[in-house]
């Protein structure tokens, strides 16, 4: 019996993790593609390439606080307060999160690697060039944030 709740159990966290993104508009995903700063606060740029784990959407977290949730070939634009920040991304099999010293005005972007786990995606997270970021960005398509 234990094996049978026990598989069942593995099933239920597998499934969950599998969740569509809800993608911004046409105006929005423009708008953030021109990487125009904003003076009082920095923006953080979450990009996945690819299509491996196209089902499954992997939270993105901010200090803690749910923000949003990656897709495949999509990013996330995240405005944060100056100061020490962790953002991070979780999977029932991983987590993984870069710090951040957020000056006002900048932008920060950072990769997020989706593979293929036990049971489910993992996912590992690293910060990138601003160059680089920006050629990333440019490919995929925005995902709405929480605010």
């Amino acid at each position: 019996m234990s094996k049978i709740l026990m598989a069942l159990t593995i099933l239920s966290i597998s499934l969950a993790a599998c969740a569509s993104v809800q993608y911004a508009s046409t105006s929005q995903d423009t708008l953030a593609k021109s990487f125009t700063p904003i003076n009082d606060k920095a923006l953080v740029y979450v990009f996945r390439k690819g299509y491996v784990g196209y089902t499954q959407a992997v939270p993105v977290m901010v200090d803690s606080r749910f923000v949003g949730a990656t897709g495949a070939a999509s990013y996330l634009v995240i405005k944060i307060s100056p100061g020490d920040h962790l953002i991070s991304a979780t999977t029932p099999e991983s987590f993984s999160g870069v710090d951040i010293r957020a000056e006002p005005g900048k932008l920060y972007f950072i990769h997020m690697n989706v593979y293929t786990g036990f049971t489910c995606m993992r996912a590992s997270m690293e910060k990138v060039s601003e160059k680089g970021g920006k050629e990333a960005v440019l490919k995929y398509q925005l995902i709405r944030t929480i605010e």
